[in-house]
């Protein structure tokens, strides 16, 4: 969201957030070395760092917002919404009494 390079560990959820060499860079879990070159790698390379943390904070923009969200799942609901609207059944369910 930084628009900052990451370096994360590959593992459950992450490859789904960080895309590596796109938005920023995947280590082995516990390698120590891995996640040292990568370090130096960014230190030393202005142009990497600034390409991944920009592409980053495009996905960010793109996926991760509180507007992304709600986009996306107005999108998810909206073929059912559209359907009881058509077949004349009430969207809103009764308040509870």
């Amino acid at each position: 969201a930084a628009g900052l390079p990451v370096i994360a560990p590959i593992g459950p959820g992450i490859a789904d957030t960080v895309v590596d060499g796109e938005t920023g860079l995947l280590v082995p879990v516990g390698s120590a070395e891995a996640l040292a070159d990568r370090l130096v790698d960014l230190a030393r390379n202005a142009d990497h760092r600034i390409r991944l943390g920009a592409a980053g904070r495009r996905r960010y923009e793109r996926l991760f917002t509180q507007n992304a969200f709600g986009d996306r799942m107005t999108r998810l609901i909206r073929p059912f919404l559209d359907q009881d609207e058509e077949s004349g059944r009430a969207t809103e369910t009764p308040a509870a009494a």
